[in-house]
């Protein structure tokens, strides 16, 4: 909860939503394999990935330090259902080059040299 509050405050205006695609951008993508939806979405991706990072290094400086502490624990915890979507996808390359942005965007967090205890996960 506390995270998601952060983002609305942090966040919380559309321009924050609203994305521009260069040619170029578009170009690099398909370069790499990616359709303009694909493109979309990894830059979705990258949003909220450098947004979440905001969110938690804001929360760490506060007295909410181990709830971030939790919240990245919880993201890392290994599932079933993950095993079965990478069983799935890692034969296709541009959604196997979607599911390592994800992963990247849950390491991302782990940057945030404020929180006293996140080197030990």
């Amino acid at each position: 909860m506390q995270h998601e509050l952060a983002h609305a405050i942090l966040h919380g205006t559309l321009e924050f939503y609203t994305f521009r695609y260069s040619r170029h951008l578009i170009a690099a993508g398909k370069t790499l394999g990616f359709d303009m939806q694909l493109l979309q979405q990894l830059v979705y991706l990258i949003s909220i990935a450098l947004k979440d990072a905001e969110v938690v290094r804001k929360l760490a400086e506060t007295e909410f330090e181990s709830g971030q502490i939790a919240l990245l624990k919880h993201m890392l915890s290994d599932t079933h259902d993950e095993h079965t979507v990478w069983d799935t996808i890692r034969t296709l390359p541009s959604q196997r080059k979607m599911a390592v942005a994800i992963f990247l965007k849950v390491l991302g967090l782990f940057r945030i040299p404020n929180v006293s205890g996140y080197h030990k996960l």
